[in-house]
């Protein structure tokens, strides 16, 4: 009797081992300025429902990103660009 023989000629397989915590660490960070920030912006709103008059609010968005950065590296923010 002949033995069945399969080819695997068209087959690869790949396993790939990957270290995800630095970038866990850096989603973790962005998730807690997030929240930080709607939290503020929450109590902005709240203040500004109590006030009976228009206010405008400047955002330095360069600030907000630097501070993020910061936090996400884990060092003392620098000030300046």
């Amino acid at each position: 009797m002949a033995e069945k023989r399969e080819s695997n000629a068209g087959e690869l397989k790949v396993k790939i081992d990957v270290d995800c915590s630095e970038a866990l660490k850096g989603l973790k960070a962005v998730t807690r300025a997030a929240k930080k920030a709607t939290a503020a912006l929450k109590e902005l709103e709240e203040q500004m429902n109590k006030s009976q008059r228009d206010i405008t609010i400047n955002v330095d968005g360069r600030k907000i990103v630097t501070e993020v950065i910061a936090d996400l590296r884990g060092r003392p923010l620098r000030m300046g660009y």
